[in-house]
């Protein structure tokens, strides 16, 4: 499979729980584009109170997950419910194709 996945992502962190209403642009790398995977250039993503608590650490008396990451950003990215158009599927992927204009719900581990 060949796939021109971007070799970086960026989205608005938050590193730490106290600076929930401060986040700040964070590179990261993405995790390898596989067969399952939808890769989609994403127009709008919306926020909600549940990841307003998630950032806050408030659903949990452990650490925020994100900073025991194997792989991705050590920090918390949050959107959800997102509208965007599909630019690359890969091999095994049967319910959509580039050029989709596609909406979905929250994700876990995405």
């Amino acid at each position: 499979m060949t796939v021109d996945y971007p070799r970086e992502f960026q989205g608005f962190a938050i590193n730490d729980p106290k600076d929930w209403d401060h986040p700040k642009l964070t590179k990261f790398e993405p995790k390898k584009f596989d067969a399952h995977d939808v890769d989609i250039e994403v127009e709008c993503c919306g926020i909600c109170a549940s990841e307003l608590f998630s950032l806050k650490n408030e659903w949990s008396a452990e650490p925020m997950a994100c900073l025991s990451s194997s792989y991705g950003p050590k920090s918390q990215v949050v959107g959800h419910e997102v509208v965007g158009k599909v630019v690359a599927v890969g091999d095994k992927v049967s319910l959509c194709k580039v050029g989709d204009r596609i909406g979905l719900g929250a994700q876990a581990s995405s």
